[in-house]
């Protein structure tokens, strides 16, 4: 055993002695290195900078954001003296003639951004360069690859020497991302859950309170109550079911849109008598508060919609003009054609109202489903603060979009558009 160990080490000492010339084992290196390398003439470039300075140039990086071409210029002035076998599998070709022929197609207009940073970090006296810089592959391919370029030892004051390597991140940099876009979901999913039992926990509690407090009341064997009181419990307790009746249809509706189990199903849908009918739900509510509601759409207007979507729409939305409008005031409802950005024709509904308004800090705000709250009304009715996230959902399931305009003390009108018929 010892004298096969000792075979071994004469032999290494036999292929180093046989390899004397630092030359030839630095090019086997070169050669043969596991990862791209790029030897690179970068004279001209300090030449090229050498001539702004001599011309006033002092900030570099403002000079390049104004003269963008400069940067191009530069670019272009670089020499690729050598490239090892790694480069040419990267980049997808068979002989190191066609790297410098393809340059413009691997470092395009996306890549600037790094190489400027690189020339800046050589141009404030630094040697060596790390980053990470967005390509493309011969057949057009986005690509991530790590780069690293040091000047070498010795041409501190010339450039004429940087040795650059390439490590390709693209696959790397994808699982990255898509780690990143899980973790996001899983907050956002943390935020929803979390919203859900708030909701259940904060505004439900109060309907149910009053409906086991009056019902209890009610049920006392001992209780005297006169008529007109017991009628009055009755009225409380009617009210409270019917607003935890509705929190629930809410609740219920979001967590299905959530889970996927509501279908899209567009059809020839007439708004008007959508709208119609949403009126006539609420039409105790608007008699109540005293509030005047005008429904200007045409009996004629139709949209490529699914039905039970922008039914849902409507109550929700004509629901929040009635809850935050204060008694004698005013809803309209109107419609008009708009084009899409690729040209296509949609309708947009607008429900306007003359009530409380909203602040900016609630508008931007609203359709946050970690961050919206809800909010009671001018006659403390109650809401999830659910209903416009859910509306928000149906409308880009019809690649519509929903905003909002309001200011405090004038009102509120609420946008959204579906494709028309």
């Amino acid at each position: 055993m010892k004298t096969r160990t000792k075979q071994l080490i004469s032999n290494r000492k036999d292929l180093f002695a046989n390899n004397t010339d630092p030359g030839d084992n630095f090019e086997l290196l070169f050669e043969h290195a596991p990862i791209s390398i790029w030897e690179e003439d970068f004279s001209e470039v300090k030449e090229f900078l050498d001539d702004l300075k001599d011309q006033g140039v002092t900030d570099f990086r403002a000079h390049f954001e104004k003269h963008e071409n400069d940067l191009f210029i530069v670019s272009g002035l670089i020499k690729v003296l050598n490239i090892n076998q790694e480069t040419l599998k990267m980049f997808g070709v068979k002989t190191k003639e066609e790297i410098p022929k393809n340059l413009p197609r691997y470092f395009t207009a996306e890549s600037l951004p790094t190489f400027r940073e690189e020339v800046l970090a050589f141009v404030e006296g630094k040697t060596v360069y790390e980053s990470s810089i967005p390509i493309r592959s011969l057949e057009g391919l986005p690509m991530i690859l790590d780069i690293k370029a040091k000047i070498l030892p010795g041409y501190e004051d010339t450039w004429k020497k940087v040795l650059v390597s390439f490590i390709d991140i693209t696959k790397r940099t994808e699982i990255e991302k898509a780690l990143k876009e899980s973790e996001l979901n899983l907050k956002k999913s943390n935020s929803a859950k979390d919203k859900f039992f708030n909701i259940i926990a904060h505004d439900l509690k109060g309907p149910m309170n009053a409906i086991l407090g009056f019902s209890k009341l009610l049920s006392d064997e001992d209780s005297d109550l006169e008529h007109s009181k017991k009628q009055r419990m009755l009225g409380y307790i009617y009210q409270s079911a019917k607003k935890s009746y509705e929190l629930f249809e809410n609740l219920l509706t979001w967590s299905r849109s959530q889970n996927g189990t509501i279908k899209y199903n567009p059809e020839i849908t007439n708004l008007y008598v959508l709208i119609k009918n949403t009126i006539e739900i609420y039409d105790q509510t608007l008699q109540e508060k005293s509030l005047q509601i005008v429904n200007d759409v045409s009996v004629h207007t139709t949209a490529m919609a699914d039905k039970n979507m922008v039914y849902t729409l409507f109550r929700n939305i004509i629901y929040n003009a009635i809850k935050f409008t204060p008694r004698l005031g005013s809803i309209s409802i109107k419609t008009d054609q708009v084009l899409g950005e690729d040209g296509s024709k949609f309708v947009q509904v607008s429900v306007s109202d003359t009530g409380v308004g909203m602040t900016e800090f609630q508008l931007e705000r609203v359709f946050k489903i970690s961050e919206n709250t809800s909010t009671k009304g001018t006659d403390k009715e109650l809401g999830t603060g659910l209903g416009l996230i859910i509306c928000k959902e149906f409308v880009e399931k019809h690649n519509g979009k929903m905003w909002i305009d309001s200011e405090i003390g004038h009102g509120t009108t609420v946008h959204f558009t579906v494709p028309m018929a």
